[in-house]
């Protein structure tokens, strides 16, 4: 009986631990496909190999197509960058209004959540 025991606590352990590593690598392997997604320097060539494979362009079409699909890259990237500039205009002025309501002890700790955020923020870039 005690034997039995062992061996499903065992197995408990060993299942519980693949599920930690399987978990793990799951959300790694996330974060490295939206991180490739980010990455405004891989929009053209891949938009260019979709559209090349999947519509099996001529050479004559892809040299009209290219700069077409480069200018809509370079919009797309202008349209991030805006986007993430209001964001953050409007992050901040949540916090200053935030800021307002609280102690001075609470805005000690707003004021490390937020620099260890962008300490975060910036090593994710």
């Amino acid at each position: 009986m005690l034997r039995r025991l062992k061996i499903l606590v065992g197995l408990l352990v060993v299942f519980i631990a693949g599920a930690a590593v399987g978990g793990v690598a799951v959300a790694r392997g996330v974060q490295k496909k939206v991180a490739e997604k980010a990455d405004s320097s891989k929009w053209e060539p891949s938009t260019m190999a979709w559209l090349r494979k999947d519509l099996g362009l001529t050479a004559e079409q892809e040299e009209k197509v290219r700069p077409i699909v480069h200018e809509s890259m370079e919009e797309m990237k202008s349209f991030r960058d805006r986007v993430e500039a209001e964001r953050k205009t409007i992050t901040w002025g949540m916090m200053v209004r935030v800021s307002e309501e609280l102690t001075p002890g609470q805005r000690e700790k707003l004021r490390g959540v937020t620099e260890r955020g962008k300490r975060v923020s910036a090593t994710n870039r």
